[in-house]
């Protein structure tokens, strides 16, 4: 790469440039998928880094890595001859990581051209802190780097990312204008993403998950298992408080609904007989789960089913049935195709976002990348909560502090929590016709006063019951008597 127009040459020879020159050191960032920004950064060693996770848990070299959002700022064209590239130049020295202290080795089977290893570059890698969210620690880099090995301990082969995620396979946005006919359709459930290694269970962020013995002893030990910890529809803070506690009891409520295995190399409908005839519970409907789960029968281990789309019309009435029920939405698996790692064309998400208005009442300071600038715009609802909005603000925008005090902004949002705070609220932009906030009309209002009705119902009926029951007896107690 040319160190001063960052051109890269292609296979033909010909000079391809990037459709934004950065400077070296230089950052850009994007709306990130919660409420930190993506920073894209064009490195000194002729590269690109990207902190969002496809980006972060590659497994390959830091300069072989590309990702969507660095494909979108330098062009495709370009990072295809700049991966390519890469792949070449590394070719000759393949560098290892060892599971032990995460330091590097030359492999035995690479070839050594007689020139000694720089004494400039260091045997053990420093974590970069545009990369790797831990690495904002004030601990020495000696320290972080063995943080970073017990975190990220390979366990039995499992694949680890340097920042502690294991790299699982991620949705896109579902682009309205594609034919969904023929993709496999499955609820997307509101619960927090699994990864069973064979021996335990950590989130997509590469945390440890502590289930109970008696659900790990219901795991099998030969496969690894992607899946969703799952309690019911619209339980997400309540499943999630579950999981972070080692609460034996209340993990009986939680099922690992499994829509995928990881290390088996076969095609998608193929795996999914494979989960369905060796997962305990076989495969069981989301409508069955939360049944089971109101009756206190829970912690099942099965596999989430997945439907073949007829067509638009198809996709559109299972839509519906998922949001009457009060689901997030569909996810659609590309058939016939294979586990990978990162974003893929091979599965994506539709679901529901709702949009309100908002009174701008302050703004909060930034943090990182943000420092000194706006970090997000305190706002108030309609309700009269007040909530922090700190994505989808631009660069300008934040050097600015805009949007100011006073005006009424736009926001996107998924859901409401039970509390009425909005869930991963975004800004859209200004409303300088509107003086006044708006909230959404949001469907989970409806079907969770149903839930509370029927709790109550379930409550009196099991009342009357007993009642009954101890008329019973008093009415035998008399009978004897007399």
């Amino acid at each position: 790469m040319d160190t001063e127009t960052a051109e890269v040459e292609n296979e033909a020879g010909k000079k391809v440039k990037p459709a934004i020159l950065l400077a070296i050191g230089e950052k850009r960032t994007v709306k990130g998928a919660a409420k930190d920004p993506y920073i894209q950064k064009r490195r000194a060693d002729g590269f690109y880094s990207c902190t969002c996770p496809s980006w972060r848990n590659l497994t390959v070299s830091e300069k072989s890595r590309t990702c969507a959002h660095l494909k979108t700022l330098l062009g495709e064209e370009y990072e295809g001859v700049r991966i390519r590239m890469a792949k070449t130049q590394s070719s000759t020295l393949n560098l290892k990581r060892t599971t032990s202290n995460r330091s590097f080795k030359r492999s035995a089977s690479d070839a050594f051209d007689g020139t000694p290893p720089s004494s400039s570059v260091s045997a053990t890698p420093v974590a970069d802190p545009d990369v790797f969210p831990y690495s904002t620690s004030t601990r020495s880099p000696k320290k972080i780097i063995k943080y970073f090995g017990i975190f990220n301990e390979r366990d039995n082969g499992g694949p680890r990312g340097l920042n502690g995620a294991a790299p699982l396979l991620l949705a896109l946005k579902w682009p309205e204008t594609k034919n969904p006919e023929g993709f496999w359709l499955s609820e997307k459930l509101d619960g927090v993403r699994a990864w069973w290694n064979g021996e335990k269970m950590y989130a997509r962020s590469g945390r440890a998950w502590n289930p109970p013995k008696w659900f790990k002893d219901k795991l099998p030990k030969d496969l690894h298992l992607d899946g969703e910890l799952w309690m019911k529809r619209d339980a997400f803070d309540a499943t999630s408080g579950i999981c972070r506690r080692q609460d034996a009891d209340n993990w009986k409520k939680i099922n690992l609904m499994v829509f995928d295995v990881t290390n088996v190399p076969l095609p998608y409908e193929e795996r999914l007989k494979l989960l369905r005839s060796r997962l305990p519970d076989g495969e069981r409907t989301p409508d069955e789960i939360q049944e089971a789960t109101n009756q206190d029968l829970g912690g099942k281990i099965c596999v989430l089913p997945a439907v073949k789309c007829e067509g638009k019309r198809h996709f559109n009435e299972l839509m519906k049935q998922v949001l009457h029920k009060g689901g997030e939405g569909l996810m659609l698996r590309e058939p016939g195709s294979m586990y990978e790692a990162g974003r893929s064309k091979s599965l994506y998400k539709h679901k529901l976002w709702y949009d309100a208005e908002a009174l701008v009442v302050g703004h909060e300071y930034g943090q990182g990348e943000h420092k000194g600038r706006m970090g997000a715009c305190r706002v108030k609802m309609e309700s009269g909560h007040i909530i922090s909005v700190g994505s989808g603000f631009s660069r300008a925008q934040r050097d600015a502090w805009q949007p100011c005090v006073g005006m009424i902004i736009r926001y996107r949002f998924q859901e409401l929590s039970h509390d009425g705070f909005p869930r991963f609220p975004i800004y859209e932009g200004t409303c300088p016709d509107k003086t006044e906030p708006c909230d959404a009309i949001v469907r989970s209002k409806t079907f969770r006063a149903e839930a509370e009705a029927e709790k109550k119902i379930r409550i009196l009926d099991k009342e009357a019951a007993r009642q009954g029951e101890l008329l019973a007896g008093s009415s035998q107690k008399s009978g004897s008597h007399n």
